[in-house]
This record gives C-alpha cells, sequence and structure tokens, in this order.
C-alpha cells in the first residue's frame, strides 16, 4: 500500500481501515473470545500501525505487517488471561466416505454452506484460525503467513495441513449430522 502525498491522507487512512477491519477483528475475536476486547485490540493494532508507518519497509504486504499487529496484540492481550478453547475430536466416522460428503454439501445451499464453514472455522483453535484465514480469505502465502503468526515457512506448511485436516474433520462431523437430519 502506497500512500499519497497529498491532502488525502485522510481518506487513505480510512480506505485501509475498510478493508482490513474485518479480518482483523475476526482475529482478534478468535483469540479473545470477546466482542469488546477485540474491538479495542483492533483500535489499539491500527493506532500502532498508523503510528509505525515509518517501520513498514515494504519487505511484505501492508496486509501481512498489520495482521502480524494484530495477532500480537490480541496474544499479548491475553496473555496472563486465561484462553478458552475448544478441543478438536480427531474421531472422523468411517461410515461417511467423501462422496457421501460431497453429495451431502451439494444438497447444501450456498448460505447453510457458509454457516456451516463459518461454525467449523469457530472450533479450530485460534492458529489454525489465523492460518486458514489469511491463506484462504486474504490469499496471503505462506511466507507472509510466517511473518503474521511467528513460525518458519517449513514448519506452516504442516500446520496449515493440519488445520484443514482439522477444518475437514470438523465439517464431516457437522455434515454426518446434517444427513442424520436430511434422513
Amino acid at each position: 500500500m502506497v500512500f499519497s502525498q497529498s491532502d488525502n491522507k485522510e481518506s487513505d487512512y480510512k480506505a485501509i481501515i475498510e478493508k482490513h477491519k474485518d479480518l482483523a477483528f475476526n482475529i482478534a475475536l478468535k483469540i479473545t473470545k470477546n466482542e469488546q476486547d477485540s474491538e479495542e485490540i483492533v483500535q489499539d493494532s491500527f493506532v500502532k500501525a498508523f503510528n509505525g508507518l515509518s517501520n513498514f519497509k515494504n519487505e511484505s504486504q501492508f496486509s501481512t505487517w498489520f495482521y502480524k499487529i494484530v495477532f500480537n496484540t490480541a496474544i499479548s492481550a491475553m496473555r496472563g488471561k486465561r484462553i478458552n478453547t475448544v478441543e478438536i475430536d480427531n474421531y472422523v466416522s468411517n461410515n461417511i466416505e467423501n462422496n457421501g460428503i460431497e453429495n451431502a454439501l451439494k444438497k447444501l445451499d450456498e448460505c447453510d454452506r457458509k454457516i456451516l464453514i463459518s461454525d467449523s472455522l469457530a472450533k479450530l483453535s485460534e492458529l489454525d484460525y489465523t492460518i486458514l484465514s489469511l491463506y484462504y480469505y486474504e490469499e496471503l502465502g505462506l511466507k507472509e503467513i510466517s511473518k503474521v503468526v511467528g513460525k518458519k515457512s517449513n514448519y506452516l506448511k504442516v500446520l496449515l495441513q493440519r488445520a484443514r485436516l482439522k477444518l475437514f474433520n470438523s465439517l464431516s462431523q457437522s455434515l454426518k449430522n446434517e444427513l442424520k437430519e436430511l434422513i
């Protein structure tokens, strides 16, 4: 993101906030589990980013740099507080095959799919949620995501694969329940 040298800095700032506020809030909310804390963390992160613009060296995308600020601010805010996470059940039913899952997904309309995916993402850990959100929603590369979450790129590949598997398992379980309701 290149900032203009004109008097439109305020509109540049508004555009940046509008573009990044939703995912920043979701990352913070996943870590804090509290909307008010998340809103405060996002505001603090924007202030930190704007005050630290001179430290941004264009070595990565602005979004990578900014989401790292959000992630670190949220983690720092939660230090000393107990973070409640949902344990992922690694059991996958042997009765559901991939074809059954694909057929069930075809029967769900677009809205149901979004709700199902959103619910399954909510069951993931903060790190898994952040990695998948940045990879799929923001379309950031592994190198950029590794800068955000502070993990080495090779290890991040493993984490991404594990997060995908956890999401798949959660979706499988939800679809199994959905199939029972349809029958």
